[in-house]
């Protein structure tokens, strides 16, 4: 079964967290997920495909979510209520706040030699972060 349905960049884009919250959902489906966005196309469970599609996108922006599978209902209801949540954040913490800068600047860093110069850059903004 083939289901597809388009959304729109949440208030406040998708951070970091956010986008490996979303792919680690997309992961957990028998079905195979694609984001397609100003003519890309992207598998929903690519870490770095997915923040450098996502991350980037201004609010508003729209894309499409295509869903292919067994469980392409379940997971397109559960992608649903993903994105919609990000427009009612619970927590007003950043991944900063909530996990304290050193250990996100570790692990971002620990994961930097895996990236491609392009993505290293892109996250080189997020690894400059002012200490108290």
């Amino acid at each position: 079964m083939e289901m597809s349905r388009g959304f729109r960049i949440p208030e406040g884009g998708f951070t970091v967290q956010k986008t490996l919250e979303f792919v680690q959902l997309n992961g957990s489906f028998n079905a195979d997920i694609i984001i397609e966005k100003n003519n890309r196309t992207i598998s929903a469970s690519s870490i770095l495909g997915a923040m450098s599609l996502l991350i980037p996108a201004r609010t508003g922006t729209e894309f499409i979510v295509i869903v292919k599978g067994q469980e392409a209902g379940e997971a397109l209801e559960q992608i649903t209520n993903f994105i919609e949540e990000q427009n009612n954040p619970s927590s007003a913490l950043s991944l900063w706040d909530q996990e304290g800068v050193d250990n996100v600047n570790n692990a971002l860093k620990d994961s930097q030699s895996r990236w491609t110069s392009v993505v290293q850059n892109v996250a080189k903004s997020y690894l400059t972060v002012k200490k108290n």
